[in-house]
């Protein structure tokens, strides 16, 4: 059976928006500086920004918000890419309750995940 281009990238492109609305729980950015998100999952929200800064050194600016009634935290998780920094993880727990942070990151890319949990 042969198969247009065009049908092929158009089921490409289903398959790909399909993998994403069913992992849809959580939303990660894997970029280099600048960056910036504003990601939305079921039951939280969030947004930063990555800033390079001399040296191999990685500005981490924004907040988590949690916000659902369903008695789990949003939650930020930080994995620092090729680091001898350790990935952390910033957590804002209680509908509304919202959380900052604001860290220099030994590394020169970042992982930012928003998660429910």
């Amino acid at each position: 059976m042969r198969v247009s281009r065009a049908v092929g990238a158009a089921l490409t492109t289903i398959v790909a928006v399909a993998a994403f609305t069913i992992t849809g729980e959580s939303s990660a950015s894997a970029a280099t500086c600048p960056y910036e998100a504003w990601p939305k999952v079921d039951g939280g929200e969030a947004h930063w920004t990555l800033k390079c800064l001399s040296g191999p050194y990685v500005q981490l600016n924004g907040w988590v918000k949690d916000t659902g009634w369903d008695g789990d935290c949003a939650r930020l998780r930080v994995t620092p890419e090729v680091t001898p920094e350790k990935p952390f993880t910033v957590s804002a727990c209680g509908d509304g309750t919202r959380t900052v942070v604001n860290r220099r990151i030994q590394a020169h890319n970042v992982d930012v995940e928003l998660y429910i949990s």
